[in-house]
């Protein structure tokens, strides 16, 4: 009896650091901002129009704070070491707000929240947003891919359109890494966006009613 209670004690003993393994979170998540670089601002005149950026749409693969990564070409994982400050959605449509603004061209640009009468709604639909491993083994492409529309807020008249999809290769297959492509293409993203933002608008009989 003594010989088995040994042998009882003995196991328990030796499963318990796995067990406490088990249950240690490891090092905390790092949270992880996208930096990136602003569009340089125009010295042509502002045009007289308000301008308000909706909060983007997505689906369950980028209407989160975790860094996603695609595998095999149809697997979706989070990154276990780090997620974004703020949902994709919010990070998108913050820096949409501070891209425009940095052009000088728009009277003012607003959020969805700010209940201001705007003339014209950009709105934004977030189709892939996450690192893609296409070969085993090496380094991700960091594939952003957003649909822009121009609305009229009065009419709910869309009146233009404009799909950009940007692929950057990550330079390793590290955090710092994955953060640097992202930046790229989301500073891409942003210029072409507010390019064709400005062109757009000035094709638009904008100052008309801004002179009644």
């Amino acid at each position: 009896m003594n010989r088995k209670l040994c042998i009882v004690l003995a196991s328990l003993v030796f499963l318990l650091p796995a067990g406490c393994a088990l249950l240690d979170p490891g090092p905390p998540m790092a949270n992880v901002i996208l930096p990136l670089q602003l569009p340089a601002g125009s010295q042509a005149e502002r045009m007289p129009v308000q301008l308000l950026v909706a909060r983007p749409s997505a689906d369950g693969a980028t209407n989160s704070d975790r860094i996603m990564a695609l595998m095999n070409g149809y697997e979706i994982r989070a990154l276990d070491s780090a997620k974004w400050v703020s949902p994709v959605p919010a990070i998108v449509q913050r820096q949409l707000v501070d891209a425009l603004e940095a052009s000088r061209r728009f009277a003012a640009v607003n959020w969805e929240e700010s209940n201001v009468d705007d003339k014209y709604r950009l709105s934004t639909d977030i189709r892939r947003f996450f690192l893609r491993y296409d070969v085993s083994g090496s380094a991700p492409v960091a594939d952003t891919a957003m649909v822009f529309s121009l609305v009229r807020s009065d009419t709910g008249k869309i009146v233009a359109r404009r799909f950009v999809r940007v692929e950057e290769a990550c330079q390793g297959n590290s955090l710092d890494a994955f953060v640097a492509a992202f930046s790229r293409a989301m500073t891409k993203t942003l210029a072409q966006t507010t390019e064709w933002v400005v062109q757009t608008l000035e094709a638009q009989p904008l100052a008309e009613g801004a002179k009644k």
